[in-house]
C-alpha cells in the first residue's frame, strides 16, 4: 500500500483540537519500536505517540486483498497518537511523524496542524458522509480539494466504511471500485492503483475529522468464531435485550447455586457508555457485564478505538459538543439498524416465521441504537448544550447525525419512530393479541407478558409499524434546534443530496458520493422497488408532506440528462460535495460528473445559514 515503507498503513490524521493543541494518529502493521511527531517550523520539537493495537480488525474470505484470506483471521493494526501542545491559536503549524521499526524507520512528508481556533474565527468545513468504500470516493474528494483547497475541518455524518471491523475497508482493500477510507481522503489512492483516473484528496492530513456514528460503524453480535465479518454486522439486538438476557442468565445460575461465569457478575445494575472501550484500545477495561452486553447487542468497538472526539457526555463519545471558533457542533446518535423491507423475514415490518417463539432470533424491527426521546439521557444532554454559553455565544449552531429525518431517499422511510409491536397468539386454541406498546420494554413486562407466549410457543406473528404521527424528531427534536436557533442539520443514509429548510433551520444531506438508494420523486420514480412502503406513507416525497428545495445555481439532472429540473441528486455518476463557510455563513454544494476526469465540479446551491 505504502510505496515508502511496507509497515506504513495512513499518513497522519488530525483529531480532537484543544487550546493550544491538537492530536496527530496514524497507523502501522506493526508496532514498531518508538513513534513520534516532529513540528514547528524548523521541526526541531518532537512528541512521543502513545501506541494501542486494535482490538478487533478482521479480515476473511470476503475482503478484498492482494492475497486471499482463508477463513476469518485477526489483523495486527497498531494506532498511534501523539498530543502536540504550544500550538500557536489561528496559526498552521508544519508537522510530520516518524515510526521506528527494528531495521527501518519512516518519515512522512510535511504537513501542517492547527490548535482550537479563537472564539471568533471563521471556518471552512467539508460535509460529507457515507464514504462506505463506494466508487465515486477517489472523484469526490480529490475534487473537493482542487474547488476548495485546504480545509479546516471535515464533519463527516457517519458510514466511513461498509463493513467497520474489516481492517482492509479502512486501509488497503485491493478494489478500484471499493476503494478504501483513508487513501481516498488522504490522496494516496494512486499509491495503491496507478493508473486510476483519481488520487483521492489530501484532507485529513490539514483538517480536523469529526464524525457521527452511521449505522455501518457498529456490527452486531460479537461471534467470531462461528460467524462471519457480514453475518455479525446483520446480527444485532438492542442494548436493552442484551442487559435482560443477562439479567436472566445471571438469576438463573445464583438460583441453580453456580458461581457467576466471566461475564456474568452483576455490576449494581450498570449500563454499559457508548464508547465504553477495552483495554486493547487504550482506555481501559470495561466491566465483565458491559462487555458481555455490548458483545450480545450490538458493539462499536473499531470506530470507538480508530476516532477521537469529546467524551465528557453521559454516554461517552456515543454523542458529544465542542465549540469550533464561532460555531458550536452537536454530533447526535438517532441511529438505527437497517433492516429488510421485504414482509416474512427478520425485517422492518414484522419477524421471520420460523424464529417467532425465539427471540435470539428476533431483530426488534428497526431499533434506535441510542435513546433520543424525551427522558433519555441524550435528550437531557442535548436541552444543556443548547442552554450552554458556548452554544448560546456562537455565531452558527450545527447539529450532525447520520439517521436521514427528512427528504426523498428510502432510508427516510419509516420515520424517526419506535417500533409499535403487535404480537398474535394462540390460547386455549383461540388466536388473540397483545395490546399494542411499543419497544423497548421493562423486565418485569417481559417477564410478565412475553416470556410466558415465548415458553409456550405460542406466538403466530409480529408485525412492526411506525406510526408517522409519532416521529419523534418531528415531534421533539426539531422543535427544540429551533427554539435555541440551530441554523443547520446535516445528515446522510441515503446516499442522495437534497435540502430542505423550516423556518430559519436549514436541512442538508450530501452523501451523494456513492450509489444512491434511491430518491422518490413524481415524475422521477418512486421508492425503490424493493422498498415495502408501509400505510399512512407516500410513495413519493417526504415522508410528511414537505418540500425539499431546488439546486439555486445548476441543476444537474435538468442540464446534464435533460429531464425536468429535480431537487435531488440521484446518480451512479455524479458525485457531490458540500463546503460550509462559517466566515461568510454559507454553505455551497458543486456537483462533479466522473466520466469526465478533467471537467471541473460545478456549483449546484448555495444558502445562507
Amino acid at each position: 500500500m505504502n510505496a515508502t515503507h511496507p509497515d506504513i498503513l495512513t499518513d497522519p490524521m488530525l483529531q480532537l483540537p484543544g487550546e493550544g493543541s491538537v492530536r496527530v494518529v496514524w497507523f502501522t502493521r506493526s508496532a514498531g519500536t518508538r513513534h513520534e511527531v516532529a513540528c514547528g517550523d524548523t521541526l526541531s520539537r518532537t512528541c512521543r505517540a502513545e501506541s494501542a493495537r486494535m482490538s478487533r480488525m478482521l479480515e476473511d474470505r470476503e475482503s478484498q486483498l492482494a492475497e486471499s484470506v482463508d477463513g476469518l483471521v485477526e489483523r495486527d493494526v497498531w494506532r498511534h497518537e501523539a498530543v502536540l501542545s504550544g500550538l500557536e491559536p489561528d496559526t498552521r503549524t508544519p508537522y510530520r511523524v516518524r515510526s521506528v521499526f527494528k531495521d527501518s524507520q519512516y518519515e512522512s512528508r510535511v504537513f501542517t496542524c492547527q490548535p482550537l481556533p479563537g472564539p471568533d474565527r471563521g471556518l471552512r468545513v467539508l460535509l460529507t458522509s457515507d464514504h462506505q468504500n463506494h466508487a465515486m470516493a477517489p472523484a469526490n474528494y480529490q475534487k473537493v480539494v482542487e474547488t476548495a483547497g485546504r480545509l479546516d475541518a471535515v464533519f463527516f455524518a457517519g458510514d466511513f466504511a461498509n463493513f467497520s471491523n474489516r481492517a482492509s475497508e479502512w486501509f488497503d482493500r485491493h478494489n478500484e471500485q471499493r476503494p478504501a477510507f483513508f487513501p481516498t481522503m488522504q490522496g494516496r489512492f494512486r499509491t495503491q492503483f496507478a493508473e486510476h483516473p483519481y488520487t483521492g484528496g489530501e484532507i485529513l492530513q490539514h483538517a480536523w475529522l469529526f464524525g457521527t456514528m452511521g449505522n455501518h460503524d457498529s456490527s452486531g453480535r460479537w461471534n467470531p468464531d462461528t460467524r462471519s465479518i457480514h453475518e455479525m454486522f446483520n446480527d444485532a439486538q438492542p442494548t436493552w435485550f442484551a442487559e435482560l438476557q443477562y439479567d436472566r442468565r445471571a438469576d438463573r445460575r445464583a438460583r441453580d447455586g453456580e458461581r457467576p461465569r466471566d461475564g456474568e457478575r452483576p455490576r449494581d445494575g450498570e449500563r454499559p457508555r457508548d464508547g465504553e472501550r477495552p483495554r486493547d484500545a487504550s482506555t481501559g477495561p470495561a466491566s465483565d457485564r458491559s462487555r458481555w452486553v455490548q458483545d450480545h447487542s450490538l458493539e462499536a468497538t473499531t470506530y470507538f478505538e480508530l476516532l477521537r472526539h469529546p467524551d465528557d457526555g453521559p454516554e461517552g463519545q456515543s454523542y458529544y459538543a465542542i465549540r469550533l471558533g464561532n460555531t458550536f457542533l452537536i454530533s447526535m446518535n438517532t441511529n438505527r439498524i437497517w433492516r429488510n423491507w421485504n414482509p416474512g423475514m427478520r425485517g422492518k415490518f414484522g419477524e421471520a416465521p420460523e424464529h417467532l417463539n425465539n427471540p435470539d432470533m428476533w431483530g426488534f424491527g428497526d431499533i434506535h441504537f441510542t435513546d433520543f426521546a424525551p427522558g433519555s439521557r441524550q435528550y437531557e444532554w442535548l436541552c444543556e448544550v443548547l442552554q450552554s454559553e458556548a452554544c448560546r455565544s456562537a455565531e452558527y449552531r450545527v447539529v450532525m447525525t447520520h439517521q436521514t429525518m427528512f427528504g426523498l431517499g428510502d432510508n427516510a422511510l419509516p420515520v424517526m419512530a419506535s417500533p409499535v409491536v403487535t404480537i398474535e397468539y394462540e390460547q386455549d386454541g383461540t388466536r388473540q393479541t397483545l395490546p399494542e406498546f411499543t419497544w423497548p420494554v421493562s423486565s418485569p413486562f417481559w417477564e410478565a407478558t412475553i416470556q410466558p407466549l415465548v415458553d409456550a410457543q405460542a406466538i403466530t406473528d409480529i408485525r412492526y409499524s411506525y406510526p408517522p404521527e409519532d416521529d419523534i424528531w418531528l415531534n421533539h427534536i426539531e422543535p427544540l434546534l429551533i427554539d435555541h436557533n440551530v441554523n443547520l442539520v446535516l445528515c446522510g443514509h441515503s446516499h442522495l443530496w437534497n435540502r430542505m429548510q423550516v423556518g430559519d433551520l436549514h436541512y442538508l444531506e450530501t452523501s451523494n458520493v456513492t450509489t444512491s438508494a434511491g430518491a422518490g420523486y413524481e415524475g422521477f420514480g418512486e421508492r425503490a422497488p424493493w422498498a415495502t412502503i408501509p400505510p399512512g406513507y407516500p410513495r413519493t416525497g417526504d415522508a410528511h408532506g414537505r418540500h425539499t428545495v431546488m439546486p439555486t445555481e445548476f441543476n444537474p439532472h435538468a442540464e446534464w440528462s435533460g429531464t425536468e429540473p429535480m431537487p435531488f441528486v440521484s446518480s451512479t455518476d455524479w458525485t457531490v460535495f458540500s463546503i460550509l463557510d462559517t466566515g461568510t455563513g454559507t454553505v455551497s454544494s458543486y456537483v462533479f460528473d466522473t466520466r469526465v476526469p478533467d471537467s471541473e465540479a460545478v456549483l449546484m446551491d448555495r444558502f445562507t445559514i
